[in-house]
């Protein structure tokens, strides 16, 4: 599975940007995966999970390594101006303050 989402460019890379201009690249909703896959849904959701893959847009994808760490300092810059506990964080706080910086 990690083979056919590596395909699918990096969600939050500049090749990715580029790639989304041209549409240039492979796209897979969770009906793509199971139709290539041969697992439950249950197992493939539990796969998508173990490599970090999330669901842009109705599409799965592997984010990039460098937006995954911009994502991070935005998080950790978030905790410490709110001096929140990182055992405490609240979630519709964050996604609401993230949106502002980053798509959904």
């Amino acid at each position: 599975m990690g083979d056919l989402l590596d395909k699918t460019f990096p969600f939050g890379s500049t090749l990715w940007e580029t790639c989304l201009i041209k549409r240039l690249f492979w796209q897979y909703t969770m009906g793509d995966l199971l139709e290539r896959i041969q697992a439950s849904v249950e197992e493939l959701e539990a796969q998508l999970q173990t490599i970090h893959a999330c669901e842009v847009n109705g599409y799965w994808r592997l984010l990039d390594f460098d937006y995954e760490m911009k994502l991070l300092g935005h998080i950790t810059q978030l905790v410490d101006s709110e001096s929140w506990s990182f055992s405490k964080v609240p979630l519709s706080v964050s996604l609401e303050e993230l949106g502002r910086l980053e798509p959904q």
